[in-house]
């Protein structure tokens, strides 16, 4: 059995940002992700003023330039009603693929121990500490914690079960994304799109 004081479930941001400042206590870190890495992401792939001055104070303000990230200065909303635009200043767009990469190697610089494509199961909880269960590779771990931390975002994150197959509800809308070429993009470099109506959004 593998002994940890903690096991980060999702290696998204908040997965990897929480494994990382873990590890800076010099705590144990077990970071696990059901999927291999870099992975594309439907997402528009933004970092806020917020998002930016956070990665600063954890000393990774390099990491949005470093990356290609493009500063955005300017929103545009376009509905039925009409149009506005909105300032975004401090605003980058990054690709998602690259920047949980870096997160995930910025937790493993500090002492985490990362798996990729390890599915966990629900933890059972023995005495103080939680045993998790690991597949990797066909090959089943227990992994034993002090904290357990499921960062697996939308869904039922551990709870859901590994047999299980997600059935969307009629009418469910769905995510589809795409990279395009840049020559000929129909969005100037630095703004944001987004069109918006009943059915839902498409961003550019």
């Amino acid at each position: 059995m593998t002994d940890v004081d903690v096991v980060v479930v999702g290696a998204g941001p908040a997965g990897s940002i929480a494994a990382r400042v873990l590890g800076e206590q010099r705590k144990s870190v077990l970071l696990l992700d059901r999927a291999t890495f870099p992975r594309w992401k439907v997402c528009g792939a933004c970092l806020s003023p917020g998002a930016v001055s956070q990665l600063g104070s954890m000393g990774l303000g390099g990491l949005p330039e470093q990356l290609g990230g493009v500063p955005l200065t300017r929103l545009t909303l376009r509905a039925p009603a009409g149009i506005a635009r909105v300032s975004l200043r401090g605003s980058v767009a990054l690709s998602r693929a690259a920047l949980d990469r870096a997160l995930v190697q910025a937790a493993e610089d500090v002492g985490v121990t990362f798996w990729p494509a390890a599915r966990a199961e629900m933890p059972r909880v023995d005495r103080d500490r939680s045993v998790v269960s690991v597949v990797r590779d066909g090959i089943r771990t227990a992994v034993s914690a002090r904290v357990v931390i499921d960062a697996t975002g939308l869904g039922r994150g551990l709870a859901e079960s590994p047999g299980s197959t997600t059935r969307p509800i009629s009418g469910a809308r769905v995510g589809l994304g795409c990279d395009m070429p840049a020559a000929g993009y129909p969005v100037p470099v630095g703004e944001l799109h987004m069109a918006m109506g009943r059915g839902g959004y498409a961003g550019l």
